[in-house]
This record gives C-alpha cells, structure tokens and sequence, in this order.
C-alpha cells in the first residue's frame, strides 16, 4: 500500500466532528492519523446523531491498522507541563498536554496537529511548533473533502486568529513558565 501524503494528529473535537460529518472514514483513507492515547480512551468516546449518541471506537480502528494511537509515559508529560505558565497549564486538557507533548519528542518530520481549541493552539505557538497547526476545514481541504464544517472553531480563519495571538505570546513568553 502506498503512503499516505499527510500525517495528521487529531484532537477529541476533530476526532468527533468527523464522525459527525460522516468523514471520518473518508479521511482514514487518504491521511495517516495519529491520536494521543488519553484522546482515544477517555475523550472520544461518542457523537451525537439525530437518533442519538453514537459510539466511536477508536481503539478498533487502531486494530485494523486505520489510525496509530500513542501513549505517553508520565514523566514527559509533566515535563511539557512545567514549560507552561498556570494560565496555559491549567487550561489544556489531558488529551491536548498529550498531543504536544507527543509533537514536542516526535523523531522526525512531525505530523500536523488538527484541533479546534484555542489554548491548545495556543500552547504549541509558545512550543515554537506553529508550523504544525492545522484547521479542520484545511485538512478536509487537503485530503480532497473541502465543505462548510459548522462551527467557527473548525475553520481556517479562527486557527490563523488563534496562530496571530500565539506566536505574540511566543515573542513576550507570556504563558511560558
């Protein structure tokens, strides 16, 4: 098979919002998808269709070779977390802290990450991995799915606006411990 042309690590609210689109597998198809382990098992674990919730099962997609999931250890994760300020580490999810901690260590070329939240955007502009950062409604863009996705936190112009504030944050250090 050959490999995919985008490596993406995907927060709990592109994760779910995916299945909510009914793209989910679409995506699965054309990017490799990584999800931090706390995402997979404690964060994404439904979505609501018109007749109700709907599970996602992200640890079977792992089993049929669809998505990577990786875990963390404990020590770096606090080591990520005591490079921020109470204002930013108080405010990111475990998932998040996973996420960047899992783009702070990665060993080569690293994966873009596609989230939704603005301190998560926030925190990897203070980590000098901006570059990383990716919109929802960019990676549906880029795997050949562009479409209106909903909520402004999803599109491209919120995660440039979120990328603005944080590579600011970046230059003064505020929200670096």
């Amino acid at each position: 098979m050959p490999k995919k042309p985008l490596v993406c690590l995907l927060d709990a609210g592109p994760v779910i919002r995916l299945h909510e689109l009914g793209l989910w597998d679409s995506v699965v198809e054309r990017a490799e998808l990584v999800v931090p382990g706390i995402i997979a098992r404690r964060e994404a674990h439904f979505w609501t269709a018109p007749d109700g919730p709907r599970r996602i099962d992200l640890d079977s997609a792992k089993n049929h070779d669809a998505i990577r999931i990786i875990d963390v250890n404990a020590a770096h994760l606090v080591a990520t977390q005591t490079l921020f300020d109470a204002s930013i580490r108080d405010s990111v999810d475990p998932g998040e802290l996973e996420a960047l901690t899992i783009l702070r260590t990665w060993d080569g070329p690293r994966p873009r990450f596609c989230t939704a939240d603005r301190l998560a955007t926030l925190a990897l502009c203070l980590l000098g991995l901006a570059e990383t950062a990716v919109s929802l409604e960019k990676l549906l863009e880029h795997v050949g799915l562009g479409r209106t996705i909903g909520p402004k936190w999803y599109r491209e112009s919120a995660m440039q606006d979120w990328l603005k504030e944080g590579r600011a944050r970046r230059i003064t250090g505020a929200g670096l411990a």
